[in-house]
């Protein structure tokens, strides 16, 4: 598949290959937090997600929990993933609250109940909180092309469209996200590199 690393890949990472896929880092691409994401070439499960949040969400405002009814987007459920944003002291912590089946099963474990920066190591966690963090900072979606170990030697691609979730349609307090494995051929519009 374009863009995995093979076993030759990863050979080259020293030491045990879960260890080494920890310290290859998780983020491939991350969409500007400045401006909207172009769905474009992407799995459709993203749009269908973005316009039902459009068409649920009072004017003006951020969408909230109760304005997403899980049965509505029944097709999408196994790809789901809703984080809740706690807040301590000035500091975000985000706690893994739903994990849809096809999303554990992409993953190798049942991480539901985890918060995000012990679910996935400490490198590759640390990426993915700092992440939910810009989402809830700049309270706009952003799509993500993450890198997952899928077997001791095995990498795969998927996306990440993440939606913030506001109950009072401003402070974000929760963060959808539709994980789906990246095709083969994927056309991005003014792709950026993580860290720009």
């Amino acid at each position: 598949m374009g863009g995995s690393l093979t076993t030759t890949d990863m050979a080259a990472l020293s030491g045990d290959y879960r260890e080494a896929a920890d310290h290859a880092g998780l983020v491939l691409y991350a969409s500007s937090p400045d401006a909207p994401p172009t769905w474009l070439g992407l799995h459709p499960h993203f749009t269908t997600v973005h316009d039902y949040l459009q068409r649920r969400s009072p004017p003006g405002l951020l969408p909230g929990r109760q304005h997403f009814e899980p049965l509505d987007i029944r097709h999408v459920l196994s790809s789901v993933i809703l984080i809740d944003v706690l807040r301590y002291e000035g500091a975000m912590r985000f706690h893994l609250l739903v994990v849809g089946t096809q999303v554990v099963t992409a993953w190798g474990k049942e991480v539901t109940g985890q918060y995000v920066d012990e679910a996935f190591g400490p490198i590759r966690g640390t990426q993915a909180a700092s992440l939910c963090e810009t989402v809830v900072t700049h309270r706009r979606h952003r799509h993500w092309r993450l890198r997952n170990l899928v077997t001791d030697r095995e990498f795969i691609q998927m996306d990440w469209a993440v939606f913030p979730l506001a109950k009072d349609g401003h402070m974000v307090d929760q963060l959808l996200i539709v994980q789906a494995r990246t095709p083969e051929i994927t056309a991005l519009v003014g792709q950026e590199k993580p860290g720009d």
